[in-house]
């Protein structure tokens, strides 16, 4: 069932009030007259077991944004909103390009109920899954290489930014649904269903478990990530923009998915998905920075390899010839011409 329907206003904070405002959900005609709406609900953009995200608009200024909201109601304890608290906590103080800015945070009581709400920077734009699927008419579209290798440069700059942050974030749910591309090419990593993935406690092997199946990495099954985790998510998202296959419907052997038969692209970028996809952390490239460097033809920094971390010990959540081949084409965000 959706939190909030379209048109419902939301009252609201200013955004250097405190977290733990709380505060009162109101519909128009019991509105006092002392604190006016802030946000005007739109669309539901995403949905997770406990989660919802929608479109809105800020009402003073007229942006369009997008909010996340908890329901505690609809909550299986506490630490599901110690970990939204903590994520909200994270993305305030991130900034890069390509990930959407953090606006507001705050928590309204109801008689039966108590919401929290994470507002952001609207990513306008198609996520790859619609791409790939085809919408509003559109037929599927499938990368080619240059599309892939830009498409894949930004996400690995992005994880750049991420994983060099002090303590390091790891997004942990790197997937198709995730990665927004605007109009000219710019691609949002966003997480709408992540909050899904972060407090569900399947037990699997000795931990929890966080991510997605098809695109997580055999140690996150045991609850163990590290910075080769994000890369093993991108290369799974690739392998299912070049071929449109699930990766979770792949064949497998020895725990390594066999993906080339179906995906398409030159040798070098199949070796290069190749190592990505490795099943032992190890094996993959250390760093984003590392993957980075080896697509684009570079030398490989060297980088020490960090080890395994449990769900916890870390904080949650330029162009080569195909960027620049890429970022000059005019296209509709629902479908790029190959």
């Amino acid at each position: 069932m959706q939190i909030h329907q379209l048109g419902d206003l939301i009252v609201a904070p200013e955004p250097a009030a405190t977290n733990a405002f709380s505060s009162s959900f109101k519909n128009p005609s019991s509105l006092t007259p002392s604190l006016a709406p802030r946000y005007e609900m739109g669309a539901l953009l995403g949905q997770g077991s406990m989660c919802q995200t929608y479109a809105a608009t800020e009402l003073e200024t007229n942006t369009p944004v997008a909010i996340k909201v908890l329901s505690l109601r609809e909550a299986t304890d506490w630490k599901t909103v110690e970990l939204f608290e903590h994520e909200a906590t994270v993305l305030k103080h991130l900034d890069h390009s390509n990930i959407p800015n953090y606006l507001n945070h705050f928590q309204i009581e109801l008689e039966q109920d108590q919401r929290f709400y994470l507002v952001q920077e609207l990513a306008a734009g198609k996520s790859l899954t619609a791409l790939v699927e085809g919408t509003e008419g559109r037929p599927p579209w499938r990368a080619n290489e240059k599309q892939a290798r830009w498409i894949a440069t930004q996400v690995l700059q992005t994880l750049d930014y991420l994983h060099s942050l002090t303590p390091p974030v790891i997004h942990r749910d790197i997937k198709p649904e995730n990665l927004i591309l605007k109009p000219g090419g710019q691609v949002y990593l966003v997480d709408f269903n992540a909050m899904q993935a972060v407090y569900r406690n399947t037990k699997s092997y000795r931990g929890t478990f966080v991510g997605t199946l098809g695109y997580m990495p055999p140690e996150q099954f045991s609850g163990q990530a590290c910075f080769a985790s994000d890369l093993y998510s991108l290369g799974a998202t690739l392998v299912y923009l070049l071929s449109g296959k699930s990766p979770a419907d792949l064949p497998e052997e020895d725990m390594k998915m066999q993906f080339r038969d179906v995906t398409p692209g030159s040798a070098v970028l199949l070796d290069w998905l190749d190592r990505l996809l490795e099943p032992m952390a190890e094996d993959r490239f250390a760093t984003a920075e590392q993957a980075l460097a080896a697509l684009q033809g570079q030398a490989i920094p060297q980088a020490a390899v960090p080890k395994l971390q449990t769900f916890g010990e870390y904080v949650d959540p330029q162009l080569d010839e195909a960027g620049v081949w890429l970022a000059n084409q005019e296209f509709d965000s629902t479908v790029i011409d190959g």
